[in-house]
């Protein structure tokens, strides 16, 4: 059994060397960097991040339209100290009389609301997160420029010891 996979393993890293010698004719450094940048996964995730961050500044100049929040609950808890039970989501919850004894039956409740929401006047805020949303995105811009630089020297560094060592094996 191992003499029959060492022998399917050398077959396979001989016709994987013997193509690849003819596959390094045709593979240049610029296909090879083209290929190395649009597969990289970690370049694809800084990416994400710079375009995440660059939406970050359209949320800061958003928050001068004003937003209109609709909520409706239905539910179903106990009545100890109020008919069911609010989440918070932009309710005021009603209080009622506290109860002498806990009452464990079920009660059903529902609420809806409606709020406007809006801040004219934001005395700086508005634009500061404006201002950092655009300073995090050139960060990100910067980082993601960083790691292309990074993965191409990689690349070519890898590219050059292919090609070192193509030589050497046909010197022989």
């Amino acid at each position: 059994m191992k003499q029959g996979l060492s022998l399917f393993f050398c077959c396979t890293f001989s016709i994987s060397i013997a193509f690849s010698q003819d596959s390094l004719h045709h593979l240049t450094l610029d296909l090879a960097l083209r290929i190395a940048e649009e597969n990289y996964p970690l370049l694809k995730a800084k990416e994400y991040k710079k375009e995440a961050a660059n939406t970050q500044i359209g949320l800061g100049k958003n928050t001068l339209v004003p937003s209109l929040d609709i909520s409706y609950q239905a539910n179903l808890a106990t009545a100890n100290n109020i008919t069911g039970m609010f989440y918070p989501s932009g309710m005021i919850p009603m209080s009622g009389p506290v109860f002498s004894s806990n009452n464990y039956s079920s009660a059903f409740g529902s609420a809806a609301s409606l709020l406007l929401n809006w801040q004219p006047l934001t005395f700086g805020w508005r634009n500061a997160n404006i201002n950092t949303a655009k300073a995090e995105t050139n960060i990100e811009l910067a980082d993601f420029q960083n790691e292309i630089f990074n993965h191409k020297v990689n690349v070519i560094s890898n590219y050059l010891d292919l090609l070192l060592a193509n030589n050497l094996l046909f010197s022989i």
